[in-house]
This record gives structure tokens, C-alpha cells and sequence, in this order.
């Protein structure tokens, strides 16, 4: 019921700075030249962490959220990590991608980019049903492969990572 990894990944840690430290250790990344995260949902905040740990030139965030269950202590702790990795990183490109028909999304995206140092880009679908998953309606009209050249594949130097804290839009249908 959507809880599958909060208390960490088996056999690779017991929680998120578990996991992050553990895909920091491994010997394979230093094999390539560039690296890139990404995360959905409430996956956006490991993503971030270990994107910023690795050296990634780039994590994007897709829909994040903070799970709205959780405990005010735990979601403190949430915001307190996402801003002391940013100290830590500052050069780390972070996009935040969130339905501008989802309140919840928006916020969390203004949020973290206020903490962060992080851009963010807002999914504009007029006529369409709002989700907080922008990635179904994107696939089923044939609209996820500009998506991801747009955001995910685009070359670090586009307009959009450019500098900190950018904000854009992108409008489906095409």
C-alpha cells in the first residue's frame, strides 16, 4: 500500500541514508563519464539525496511529495535533509517536475526549490483529467518522448538548468 521501501531496501539498508550510502559505494559509477537520477513520487527525496551524494550532474524529480501520512517529526527531518544536502552539493542540478492542477505537487515543488536551489517545471494539460502521475496521460497520447528530451535527456546547458532555481512550462497537448 504504497509503503514497500520506506524502512529501506533489504539487504542494501535499513532506511534512505543507508541505501544512498551504499549507491555511493558502488564501483560501477565511476565507470561513466556523467551521471543522472531521477525519482517519482516519494521517491523524489532519496533521488535528490543520492543524486547530490554521487556527484550526478543532474537529478529530476518526478511528482515528488512528502507521504502526507507521515509524522511531523519525520517530515521535518525530511526538509532539514533535503536543505543540508544541498549545503553540502551546491553545484548539484536538481529539476522538480509537478501538474500545475495539483496542489499538493506544486507545493512540494516550491517548497523543496526555496530548500534546494532547485528548477522547476510545471505540466500544464487542459482538458485532461488532473493526476498526481503525469506520466500515464503523457505516454497514452504519445507525448512522453518530448517529455524526456525536455527534461530527463536534455543537454545540461539548455535553458532549463541554465541556472538555479529556474521555472518553466510545458503545455500537452503539443
Amino acid at each position: 500500500a504504497g509503503t514497500a521501501f520506506r524502512g529501506g531496501v533489504p539487504m542494501i539498508g535499513e532506511n534512505i541514508g543507508e541505501v544512498v550510502n551504499w549507491v555511493a559505494g558502488l564501483g560501477i559509477l565511476a565507470d561513466y563519464a556523467r551521471l543522472r537520477c531521477v525519482g517519482c513520487s516519494a521517491g523524489v527525496y532519496p533521488a535528490m539525496r543520492t543524486g547530490r551524494r554521487i556527484g550526478a550532474e543532474l537529478t529530476v524529480g518526478l511528482i515528488g511529495r512528502f507521504p502526507s501520512e507521515r509524522h511531523l517529526a519525520a517530515l521535518v527531518k525530511m526538509h532539514v535533509g533535503s536543505w543540508l544536502s544541498h549545503m553540502r552539493r551546491r553545484g548539484a542540478r536538481v529539476l522538480l517536475v509537478h501538474s500545475t492542477a495539483v496542489s499538493r505537487d506544486v507545493t512540494f515543488s516550491k517548497r523543496l526549490r526555496w530548500l534546494t536551489g532547485a528548477s522547476y517545471l510545471g505540466i500544464e494539460s487542459p482538458g485532461r483529467p488532473s493526476e498526481h502521475n503525469v506520466m500515464p496521460p503523457l505516454l497514452a497520447n504519445a507525448e512522453l518522448g518530448h517529455f524526456l528530451k525536455r527534461t530527463l535527456f536534455a543537454p545540461i546547458d539548455s535553458a532549463l538548468f541554465a541556472r538555479q532555481r529556474s521555472i518553466g512550462h510545458l503545455r500537452y497537448p503539443l
